[in-house]
């Protein structure tokens, strides 16, 4: 609540300098009834505003986790497979940096395995790899 554009700004120089690498963007709402009513209810900042600062950060985060995630391209990562998904061919988990990564399942059946995936590309907020 009533957030400067000095103090946002702020958010998004810190944002940049601690390359986040996944952020969770939401706008404050006041609730009836809380304190926080009772403490900000004259400091809430317009919605327009809000809907632009909020739009702002998802941008910012998006790229962020673009840099983060191109960081591994090319390298071997060790993935926890947690989703075989037989349809599309895919099975899917995460690494150790918490990015999901996706690798062309091949038929076998790696479920709760940890296993080692050559990455190469970054689409659609996924790793893509391929079993070294």
């Amino acid at each position: 609540p009533g957030e400067s554009d000095e103090a946002f700004n702020n958010t998004l120089n810190l944002m940049r300098d601690a390359e986040l690498g996944r952020v969770h963007v939401f706008p404050f709402s006041l609730r009836k009834g809380t304190l926080a009513e009772r403490l900000y209810k004259d400091q809430e900042l317009d919605n327009s505003i809000k809907s632009q600062r909020v739009n702002k950060a998802i941008a910012l985060g998006d790229k962020l986790l673009n840099n983060f995630a191109e960081r591994f391209i090319n390298s071997e990562l060790d993935v926890l497979i947690e989703q075989l998904d037989d349809d599309k061919n895919i099975m899917s988990g995460h690494a150790e940096s918490f990015l999901e990564v996706e690798i062309k399942n091949n038929f076998k059946d790696l479920k709760n395995k940890l296993v080692k995936v050559k990455i190469k590309s970054f689409n659609n907020n996924k790793l893509e790899g391929v079993l070294i």
